[in-house]
């Protein structure tokens, strides 16, 4: 994690970006891996153990630079989940934007949810996809305790 965190420092400062992430996680989670890719595109995995494969994540975040978003979008994006039979909530967390998203099927995984949370003042969009049974309080409780881990100044 020491070396992600060193690696991402220049990225962040060059967008004006600061990292956000969980101070709190569940049943003994700690990060384990980080998968570096383009510039402000990371994955941050959270397990028990060690994990090869990305596919054996309990939870794990995606970090990429934010797009522009709009409130009014999002609340869109809940009523179609809605219509679709999802599970899908909007709050506001910390001065960030959070869209819930509960039992998500995809291909050969299940889900039991997908944040997506918009942090407008980090300048950084986070996909948090949990694999794991968890209670919606616990996710509250891990989106509470995000708090910047690097907030670079030039």
């Amino acid at each position: 994690m020491e070396q992600f965190l060193n690696l991402t420092k220049d990225v962040l400062i060059e967008h004006n970006a600061t990292l956000t992430l969980p101070k709190w996680l569940p049943n003994n989670l700690k990060p384990v891996a980080v998968w570096y890719r383009e510039p402000l595109l990371a994955i941050i995995a959270y397990d028990e153990k060690q994990v090869d494969n990305y596919d054996q994540l309990k939870i794990n975040i995606q970090v990429s630079s934010l797009e522009p978003v709009n409130i009014k979008v999002l609340n869109r994006v809940v009523q179609d989940l809605r219509e679709q039979s999802n599970s899908a909530s909007l709050l506001e967390v910390n001065n960030m934007h959070v869209l819930i998203v509960e039992d998500v099927e995809g291909i050969d995984v299940y889900y039991y949810y997908v944040v997506y949370i918009y942090d407008f003042n980090g300048n950084l969009e986070y996909t948090l996809t949990v694999k794991m049974p968890i209670s919606y309080n616990d996710l509250i409780k891990i989106i509470e305790s995000m708090k910047p881990v690097i907030n670079p100044t030039p």
